[in-house]
């Protein structure tokens, strides 16, 4: 039922372009306040392993990352959510809260982060593999992915190689 109930929230969201936003808040609390992966947190060996999150709050999450960003009126906040093992392939997660969040193991293969606060955020064995990251907030102090660069005075990632004073200037964070 949860799913069925989400389904039909996402359809509102694109065909009442002024409930958009109220929407968005309301899976946005959905999943931070059921955002808790299910199952055993180890094998029977002790060993640690990365559990699915539950179908309706993968299901929301799925709505989510397919919402109409121009529609929002801020940031998708999912500010110490627990998303770890979320498949967040492609989701366009751009100017999305998720600091603080727990991604461990999360597939971010071609998902835009676009000016998206990551600070905080666990990212321990996250794939973002192709995911764009311009203008992301970056968590000090974490190894920054192959083709980006973190600018010093704003936090942001910036594509490595451009200019990073230029780059930032342009950034709505900056």
């Amino acid at each position: 039922m949860r799913i069925g109930g989400i389904r039909v929230l996402e359809r509102v969201a694109r065909e009442a372009p002024a409930e958009h936003p109220a929407v968005m808040v309301m899976v946005a609390a959905f999943i931070r306040e059921r955002a808790h992966p299910q199952g055993p947190p180890a094998d029977p060996g002790g060993e640690a392993r990365e559990r699915p999150l539950r179908p309706d709050v993968q299901a929301a999450m799925t709505a989510v990352g397919r919402r109409l960003g121009e529609r929002d009126t801020g940031p998708v906040d999912f500010a110490r959510a627990d998303l770890t093992g979320a498949d967040l392939t492609s989701a366009n997660l751009t100017s999305a809260d998720l600091s603080g969040a727990r991604l461990t193991g999360a597939d971010l293969t071609g998902a835009c982060l676009a000016d998206t606060d990551l600070n905080g955020a666990d990212l321990t064995r996250t794939d973002l593999t192709r995911t764009e990251l311009t203008g992301a907030l970056w968590p000090q102090g974490w190894p920054v992915p192959a083709g980006w660069t973190r600018h010093a005075g704003s936090g942001q990632l910036i594509p490595a190689g451009a200019d990073a004073e230029k780059t930032a200037a342009n950034q709505p964070h900056g």
